[in-house]
């Protein structure tokens, strides 16, 4: 039976040598202003997000469009704004940090309109999964799931015997589901 598989393998990757090569295509993307930037997420539409340092450390949000136009934004009061999640709207979720160091969540609309969020009784907010519905989730520092809906309400969570919550990388919310590990 292993010789089989091993088989198999080699010639699947006798096939992927044989193919021609196609052309790769790179694209830069540098904000105006950065040192460093992370791409953190990208739609069907190839609409971009991600964040970049500038020269004096401050970390921003930046959305790039599909005809390579990238807009920086940053939520009211932030020092530091981590995009993680960009749905098929365009809508962009993720966290920042205020001038005392507390994590708060946001949503930023299309049209660049951004909401910031609490989880309730929390010390800080993260968000980094967004659905095409606007339904986010993530995590509070408080180890409590929790998903925000597109009306702003947000319901917390914790599986039976966990220790904390995490909910990261996903693409959709589909039917409802929340797919959590439990540390």
């Amino acid at each position: 039976m292993r010789l089989r598989i091993i088989e198999h393998c080699l010639t699947v990757v006798g096939l992927f040598i044989a193919l021609p090569a196609e052309a790769v295509t790179y694209t830069t993307i540098d904000p105006v202003g950065s040192v460093g930037t992370y791409i953190y997420g990208m739609n069907s539409k190839t609409v971009i997000a991600g964040s970049y340092f500038d020269s004096a450390g401050a970390v921003h949000g930046f959305v790039r469009d599909a005809g390579g136009q990238i807009t920086s934004f940053d939520p009211k009061q932030s020092v530091s704004t981590w995009c993680s999640a960009i749905n098929d709207k365009g809508e962009i979720a993720g966290w920042f940090l205020d001038s005392a160091n507390v994590q708060h969540g946001f949503l930023r609309l299309t049209g660049g309109r951004i909401a910031t969020f609490d989880v309730p009784g929390s010390t800080g907010t993260f968000a980094n999964a967004l659905n095409d519905d606007g339904m986010i989730t993530d995590a509070s520092s408080d180890s409590n799931g929790f998903v925000r809906t597109p009306d702003g309400t947000i319901s917390t969570f914790d599986p039976t015997g966990a220790r904390g919550t995490l909910k990261h990388q996903f693409k959709k919310l589909d039917h409802g589901i929340i797919f959590a590990a439990q540390t």
